[in-house]
């Protein structure tokens, strides 16, 4: 199947270009001796990249590798829209199954159906673009058939007047993921885009800064649409809001700490904070760099109060796990609520046991291929939806810091 998100055979395909994906398609077809049917699965452009910047020049290696590969497939391709699957999924299935040379039973078209969202969810309006980027986007999709229909988009949230990102009245102050902005979105924008509706004021924003690596980052790679630009960064702090760099790295050494120093002192002001999972790190940079805030990281999962005690002597503030979210009686027990910092909503961290962090710190220490590994694909789970905390629940009272990821992965439709 070819699809238009993610880690898909287009792709695959399309980082080999047009002539070695026709050799690819071949030796495929070659070896399992079976005819090739192709599903190209298209989702509005404008949404994709609005998920992930870094997909924008993708889409245009992709697209134009799908094009030339059309001739060879012939009637064994077909396009399906993502738009059009879920506004009649029983049709849409038909058509498919069909295709396939499959039959179908009514029982699996109406449990299919029941797992669907009514409609996509239009990301390209949750983000602000620049004319440039708009112009590229609209430029790609219109040199082929099957992207026409999205190369007028004609609803997308221009850059323009700044948003505010203190609501009157918060009394929650958030700590916000920069992740997946990409450097052609506005920063504001996009941040009062994806957090308005929690009902608090972004006090900071966590992630990396593109240009300045370090070997002790963590919890996800360092790539340029993962990290804020140095000039974001300072657009923010204008505006009140401070960087939180993610040093949740499991694993410290001096020459790691050495080469990190440059990104230590570009930022070592009041209001900014370090995020950490190895303690060594953390009281390194207590003693070195006293005007950052210590956070100690989820990853860290602590769990109970006399570990909550423990890390409170070294970190200014605790962030929990999204499970511990459920265990009111901790919560309720916790006296310092104030330096508690609670997740308001989660993707699939809320179901999972997390292997798949400690790889990434592997990566960044060695540049090295590190496995990745999902545990709930291990065991043959699916993958579990996002979801958002009800907080205005009584558990939550008397906790004024919440965090919060970017939902910008649907893991609902596998799409």
């Amino acid at each position: 199947m070819l699809g238009d998100c993610g880690l898909s055979a287009a792709r695959f395909l399309g980082r080999r270009g047009p002539d070695r994906a026709g050799e690819e398609l071949d030796r495929f077809t070659t070896t399992i001796g079976l005819p090739v049917k192709c599903l190209h699965v298209i989702r509005n452009p404008f949404d994709t990249i609005a998920m992930e910047p870094s997909l924008a020049t993708a889409f245009e290696r992709d697209a134009a590798t799908i094009h030339a590969l059309r001739p060879k497939l012939g009637e064994n391709l077909l396009d399906v829209y993502y738009e059009e699957l879920l506004a009649d999924p029983k049709k849409e299935l038909r058509r498919i199954f069909g295709f396939l040379e499959l039959g179908i039973d009514e029982d699996y078209l109406a449990r299919t159906t029941a797992c669907l969202r009514p409609a996509p969810r239009a990301r390209r309006t949750e983000v602000s673009w620049t004319e440039p980027a708009q112009r590229r986007i609209e430029q790609t999709a219109g040199k082929y058939e099957c992207y026409e229909r999205y190369a007028a988009p004609g609803d997308l949230v221009a850059a323009g007047a700044t948003p505010k990102l203190t609501e009157p009245g918060a009394t929650r102050e958030l700590i916000v993921s920069g992740r997946n902005i990409g450097p052609e979105h506005d920063v504001l924008a996009t941040l009062h885009s994806r957090y308005r509706g929690f009902g608090g004021s972004i006090r900071s924003v966590y992630g990396f800064v593109w240009g300045m690596p370090s070997p002790l980052y963590g919890g996800r790679g360092y790539h340029e649409h993962n990290a804020l630009s140095p000039g974001q960064v300072a657009t923010l702090r204008e505006h009140g809001v401070f960087l939180y760099l993610s040093l949740s790295n499991h694993f410290f050494c001096g020459e790691d700490y050495e080469k990190t120093k440059a990104l230590l002192d570009a930022y070592h002001e009041d209001g900014n904070g370090i995020i950490c999972v190895n303690d060594e790190l953390a009281e390194a940079i207590r003693n070195d760099y006293p005007r950052y805030t210590l956070e100690a990281s989820m990853i860290k999962n602590i769990k109970t109060l006399e570990g909550i005690e423990q890390a409170l002597t070294l970190y200014d503030l605790v962030t929990l796990r999204m499970t511990q979210n459920d265990d009111v009686e901790l919560l309720q027990a916790i006296p310092d609520k104030h330096r508690i910092v609670l997740f308001a909503n989660s993707k699939c961290e809320y179901h999972c046991e997390m292997p798949c962090l400690q790889p990434f710190s592997q990566r960044m220490k060695a540049k090295q291929e590190t496995r990745l590994r999902c545990w709930r694909k291990e065991k043959g789970l699916p993958i579990a939806p996002y979801m958002e905390f009800e907080l205005e629940d009584a558990r939550f009272d008397g906790f004024t810091l919440f965090k919060l990821e970017p939902e910008y992965v649907d893991h609902t439709v596998g799409l």
